[in-house]
């Protein structure tokens, strides 16, 4: 027996009668109260389910209609931040509480939030910030055969952001059977023709636009590019440490 539950119900149901009025073994009277109690353990589990929904810590999505954590979502966030598909109520509220209390208006802040975008890490271009374009003596920001940038000391307040979209979702398209897939069947499951224009990707260039105009500092002008791939996550590297007729092949 649980605080709330039928038989617990039952039980406080019968201590409020007067003993003396019934016998010790009564099934028709508990037959009757019973039905009482069903409906109060009822109203007690649904108050339980409004209270816990009131916080964003033991908020749910148990109803299917009545998704509360993309309410509480909204209410905080607007529709910068949606329930990804499939996504469990535990990874949906940590993203919830991180963007609530995210950084904004700094550099960090911005890497951060695109970095938790995309999974990639963005490059970010200051003109005026030595660290970013390189200056004499400083050999670990630009030099001889290391890329670098062009600063200027005119453009005070702007930055050049770099971000890499994620990899390309795998699967098919929502609610549709895949190819030999046991789902669906002739009037039975969900099936139909589809194609890449169907699938779409969890993250948008609206959402990395998003991010990066939610963080920048006020007064500040953001140049944005976003590319498919960053350096460094494969391809080829013949232009970078291949030197025609002089290096070496194994």
């Amino acid at each position: 027996m649980a605080t709330g539950d039928r038989d617990d119900m039952l039980a406080r149901i019968r201590r409020v009668l007067p003993k003396r009025w019934f016998a010790d073994d009564t099934p028709i009277l508990d037959g009757l109260l019973s039905a009482f109690a069903e409906a109060w353990a009822s109203v007690y589990s649904l108050q339980d389910y409004v209270r816990r929904q009131a916080r964003i810590a033991t908020a749910t999505s148990e109803w299917a209609i009545f998704d509360q954590l993309q309410f509480i979502s909204t209410d905080f966030l607007g529709d910068r931040l949606l329930r990804k598909d499939g996504e469990s109520d535990g990874r949906f509220r940590e993203r919830i509480k991180r963007e609530i209390l995210r950084a904004r208006a700094t550099r960090p802040a911005m890497s951060g939030a695109l970095f938790d975008l995309t999974g990639y890490e963005p490059r970010i271009v200051e003109p005026w910030r030595p660290q970013d374009c390189g200056g004499w003596r400083m050999p670990s920001a630009v030099g001889y055969g290391r890329a670098g940038a062009w600063g200027s000391r005119a453009l005070h307040h702007q930055a050049f952001v770099t971000a890499y979209r994620p990899p390309s979702p795998v699967g098919g398209a929502r609610r549709i059977a895949g190819w030999r897939a046991n789902s669906a069947s002739w009037r039975g499951g969900w099936w139909g023709w589809t194609d890449r224009a169907t699938v779409k990707a969890e993250v948008s260039d609206a959402d990395i636009r998003a991010a990066v105009a939610a963080t920048k500092a006020a007064g500040t002008l953001v140049w944005l590019r976003i590319d498919n791939k960053p350096p460094g996550t494969g391809g080829s590297r013949l232009d970078q440490d291949f030197i025609l007729d002089v290096s070496r092949l194994t």
